[in-house]
């Protein structure tokens, strides 16, 4: 389960005044990947990722995705990172409520369905990584961010 940031830079638009510098390095070498850092659309970095994490997999098929299971690549707006964020911190204050909040799914590949201690971890580690990609959220017209939720099984 994926959670991803595209950040589009369009560097092949000079008008745009963006330039970007790539350097990669493999054992502390350069190594010429041939990428045009003039002709960079977009970024696309890994924001999040669970593993057998089945209650935010069934909160992103509710919230997310329509009620369509089906393992495709979905839009995530910031005000959904929000209600995820502020779910999470809901769950964490309140651990009793968790399976009406935040409830676990069966399903295979799915992962256990109780409410332990790898279930609180996930919830928190996902509060703490959503605070940080809110509070870092840029803002402007120059850079465009978006989220997409995706899962393979």
């Amino acid at each position: 389960m994926y959670l991803t940031k595209k950040t589009y830079l369009g560097t092949q638009w000079e008008h745009r005044g963006v330039t970007a510098e790539i350097t990669v390095k493999s054992e502390g070498k350069t190594v010429d990947v041939g990428i045009n850092p003039h002709a960079i659309e977009e970024i696309t970095e890994s924001a999040m990722y669970w593993r057998k994490a089945n209650h935010f997999h069934a909160w992103f098929v509710e919230n997310v995705q329509e009620g369509e299971d089906n393992c495709g690549q979905y839009p995530v707006s910031l005000d959904q990172l929000k209600d995820l964020r502020d779910l999470c911190e809901e769950v964490i204050n309140n651990r009793d409520k968790a399976a009406e909040l935040l409830p676990t799914q069966a399903g295979c590949f799915f992962g256990g369905q109780d409410y332990d201690e790898y279930y609180f971890e996930s919830v928190i580690e996902t509060y703490n990584n959503l605070r940080n990609i809110i509070d870092n959220y840029p803002s402007g017209t120059l850079f465009y961010v978006d989220y997409y939720y995706s899962s393979s099984w």
